[in-house]
């Protein structure tokens, strides 16, 4: 009995030791913030906008604006070195959905989201998303 009672203390301590000398991932960089975008739509055109990115429970809420007006919002959620995205393109009362679609943002850095995005009509276009230092979100 003495023995099994040593045993139990002994894979006690190994376990606690384990847990305290267990390396932690390092909390991802927020993503929080706004960022100046420029990116190329599903027809090859050219565009700016800039986006809002909002923290929410497990993931984020995205809104896109151009020259003030909302344009698209969308919400996501970080998977590795990525972000996903669902979104709704708004005409310019930004009520009315005129497309829907999914953008990928890789993250080379917690400043760069680098996107590959499509619509409906199922053709690519690209953006990349600067984050604006010292905007207060």
């Amino acid at each position: 009995m003495h023995s099994l009672h040593a045993l139990i203390v002994a894979i006690l301590a190994v376990a606690s030791v384990s847990d305290l000398t267990a390396a932690k991932e390092p909390s991802p960089p927020s993503l929080v913030g706004k960022y100046a975008c420029t990116g190329e739509n599903t027809l090859g055109d050219p565009y700016k906008a800039d986006l809002q990115v909002d923290a929410k429970i497990d993931g984020f809420a995205l809104t896109w604006t151009e020259r003030g007006a909302v344009t698209a919002r969308g919400i996501g959620f970080r998977h590795g070195g990525q972000l996903a995205v669902g979104y709704l393109g708004l005409a310019p009362d930004g009520a009315t959905i005129v497309l829907y679609g999914v953008i990928v943002y890789d993250l080379p850095t917690a400043d760069r989201l680098v996107g590959h995005w499509t619509a409906h009509d199922g053709r690519i276009g690209t953006e990349t998303c600067q984050r604006q230092k010292g905007i207060v979100a």
